[in-house]
């Protein structure tokens, strides 16, 4: 787990705390206000589709390929909303920025594969090239979208791969892959669909596996470590 973020927790824990009701001198010295009491239980706001910002970008490509160039860079800057740049109602994808993310894809993925086992565990001639080539899409996939693959994208990036090396060669069959998930919702947004059947009232609990997105970009703005990882594998998360 990465170190260095104890402040930033304890102090949320400590704004978290500070919004309970209590008296504190006289009540008719000041004006009435809308509370909210503790005691009534959590309140849960709304979870909207949050898509990354820059500075997230590159963390995240950072910690999941090695990729330190900084691409996003080259991105426009984000909108401001209320005085910050990561408010989800004002990170809309342009076109523009669609394209940026198609360039970026194309560089990240050309640098992630020179040499092709700096991201590439596996060896394609003594395991196999198609062998190789799903073990990645299950590794880096379970990476890069921060969750378990459906057998829908599964599909999509095997085939994606066979495109590449149809083309030219395993290498570029996995430059393929790196492409299209770069490119993909699941990668740039941060989706929390929850768990439907355990709602109570208005207020759908997380999976493990979206409340360990929430934490590491909440204290460390990138994909979570693989401490993180391990307790969403071991759903570890869903409790207080």
């Amino acid at each position: 787990m990465r170190n260095g973020h104890h402040v930033v927790l304890l102090a949320s824990i400590a704004l978290a705390g500070g919004g309970c009701v209590g008296d504190i001198g006289d009540a008719n010295d000041v004006p009435p206000v809308d509370t909210v009491s503790c005691e009534e239980g959590p309140v849960a706001g709304p979870s909207p589709i949050r898509r990354m910002t820059r500075f997230e970008y590159d963390q995240t490509v950072r910690d999941l390929l090695g990729d330190t160039t900084n691409p996003a860079h080259g991105f426009g800057a984000e909108e401001e909303a209320f005085g910050f740049n990561n408010n989800a109602a004002a990170l809309i994808t342009t076109q523009a920025l669609a394209e940026q993310y198609m360039l970026a894809a194309e560089d990240v993925s050309l640098r992630a594969t020179e040499p092709l086992s700096k991201n590439v565990a596996c060896d394609p001639t003594a395991a196999g090239e198609e062998v190789c080539a799903k073990q990645f899409i299950d590794t880096f996939g379970k990476r890069a979208f921060r969750r378990p693959l459906t057998d829908a994208e599964k599909s999509l990036l095997f085939t994606q791969y066979q495109f590449g090396r149809a083309q030219e060669d395993f290498r570029l069959g996995i430059r393929m892959v790196i492409e299209t998930a770069l490119q993909s919702p699941a990668f740039l947004y941060r989706v929390e669909l929850g768990i439907p059947e355990e709602t109570s009232g208005n207020v759908m609990p997380l999976t493990s596996w979206e409340m360990a997105s929430r934490l590491s970009y909440f204290l460390w703005a990138t994909m979570p470590d693989d401490e993180l990882f391990a307790a969403a594998e071991a759903d570890q998360l869903r409790t207080p």
